[in-house]
Parts: structure tokens; C-alpha cells; sequence
């Protein structure tokens, strides 16, 4: 009896793959957004692994000031501030999607783009 209910239990492998088909379309899904809604106005590379992309906005865009904006709109943007290697400060964020999903993404970009558009 135990023995049929294991076999009939997904294994460890299977399960794996779903969960890494999933991130890898939420993935895909958040970077087309990004690139779509404002790659004119940051840069990113397509992260082959992890739950989130690393994203470097133009300079003109004063990253604190749009955190507020976007905090105050329920967009959550983490207040770290980034450097070079060299102590040079990055205009970027860590944009995490794992937790997103389609409806959320595509929320969250267009809340992003409207106020982004405030500094053009």
C-alpha cells in the first residue's frame, strides 16, 4: 500500500522542473514587460538564474524620489543603493518577480512607466 502511493506521487525531479518552467515564464513574462514599457528609460541583462533582474535606470531618473512615488501607488521598490566594483554608484534596483503574477506584473510595470514618464 505505501509503495503504491509513492509511485503514484510526483518525484523530486518533476516536481523541480515544474517550479523552474514556472520562474523561467515569469521571468521571460516580467523582462518582456520591462523592455517593452521602459527600455527606454533603464537597461537590464536577462538573468539566466534567480528571482529577480538587476536593472539600471538613465541617470535623469532620481531613483529615491521615485521609490516614494511608487511606494505611495503600492509598488514596493527596495531603498538599497548600489555601487560599482569601484565605489561608483549605480543608478539601479533589484527588481524581484518571482512572487508576481501575470496580472501583478503587469500592474506594477504600468504604475512604474506612468511615473517614470514625470521625469521625461
Amino acid at each position: 500500500m505505501f509503495s503504491g502511493q509513492v509511485e503514484s506521487e510526483p518525484t523530486f525531479h518533476q516536481v523541480l522542473e515544474k517550479s523552474l518552467n514556472i520562474y523561467r515564464r515569469r521571468r521571460n513574462l516580467f523582462c518582456d514587460l520591462l523592455e517593452q514599457r521602459l527600455g527606454w528609460v533603464l537597461s537590464f541583462r536577462r538573468p539566466e538564474g534567480g528571482l529577480a533582474v538587476w536593472a539600471k535606470f538613465n541617470a535623469r531618473i532620481p531613483l529615491d524620489d521615485l521609490r516614494k512615488r511608487l511606494l505611495r501607488k503600492g509598488v514596493l521598490i527596495p531603498r538599497a543603493m548600489y555601487s560599482e566594483p569601484d565605489g561608483r554608484p549605480i543608478n539601479g534596483i533589484r527588481m524581484g518577480f518571482a512572487s508576481l503574477d501575470d496580472s501583478d506584473m503587469e500592474k506594477a510595470i504600468a504604475i512604474i512607466d506612468s511615473e517614470v514618464e514625470n521625469y521625461s
